[in-house]
């Protein structure tokens, strides 16, 4: 395991809001993003235009997807190197603050997004501070893009990744829907899925693996890792030189409870 990625030390002790920062362009073009149906999900049963903040936003790529079911979205993002690699887009305003202190007024949002960041947070100061800027009854929304363990390419792939890197991936690792529930703070999770996919050629598959904070991105693990890529590429790689990624998209919903 890596000196980063300490399997016994929370997420959020190992510099949650810097170590992406040598990531950056490769997060930004090799990232995926979210089914059109899951941000239906997300905003079904809001007020029209909600206003909505997304927190950890990274580098904008659920921001730039929600905006458009919104009024407004703050996309909250401690990493100035992320924020600035972000496209601008309307209705969209950025807020350099960590995910406990987001700086917005107390009731004020409407749904608050966490996509692909909640493990990397200090999860009770956080649920407190979601609480507080959600106005009564309004919505929680926590998403991941799970690498589908079913998919022959996105297994290959993490087996490559866990057998060949310095760091356990860190998707979920410290994620179940009873850490916020236990909270008091919301009730019950509606769980919805929602199948994925990233068409990758080689570069992007290569690429895709250099965007993950727990993989190398130098020395000999580094080497292996793009070795066993390049020969995974090449057994997948249809005619037009793309191989499909599969994910299977967790999104879990949760209403604010006002006491």
């Amino acid at each position: 395991m890596g000196e980063l990625h300490d399997p016994n030390r929370p997420l959020h002790e190992q510099r949650p809001t810097t170590r992406f920062s040598d990531r950056v362009q490769d997060y930004v073009k090799f990232r995926p993003g979210y089914p059109l149906a899951a941000m239906q999900a997300m905003v079904s049963g809001l007020p029209l235009n909600p206003l909505a903040a997304d927190v950890g936003a990274g580098t904008g790529i659920s921001t730039a997807q929600l905006a458009p079911f919104c009024g407004k979205v703050f996309a909250i993002e401690p990493n100035a190197d992320m924020a600035a690699a972000a496209t601008p887009v309307a209705r969209v305003q950025w807020i350099r603050a960590p995910a406990e202190a987001t700086t917005l007024p107390a009731a004020s949002i409407d749904l608050v997004l966490a996509a692909q960041a909640f493990h990397w947070f200090k999860f009770q100061e956080t649920l407190a501070e979601f609480h507080r800027i959600l106005r009564p009854g309004a919505r929680l929304a926590l998403m991941w893009n799970i690498r589908d363990p079913e998919d022959p390419v996105s297994a290959a792939y993490t087996r490559i990744i866990r057998e060949h890197g310095n760091e356990h991936p860190a998707e979920m690792r410290d994620f179940n829907p009873q850490h916020v529930t236990a909270s008091r703070l919301f009730g019950p999770c509606d769980e919805k899925k929602f199948a994925n996919a990233q068409i990758l050629d080689e570069n992007g598959l290569l690429g895709r693996a250099m965007s993950a904070s727990y993989v190398p991105k130098e020395g000999p693990r580094a080497f292996e890792i793009l070795s066993h890529l390049r020969t995974l590429h090449a057994q997948h790689a249809r005619p037009d030189g793309t191989v499909s990624m599969g994910y299977v998209v967790r999104l879990f919903l949760f209403q604010k409870i006002v006491a």
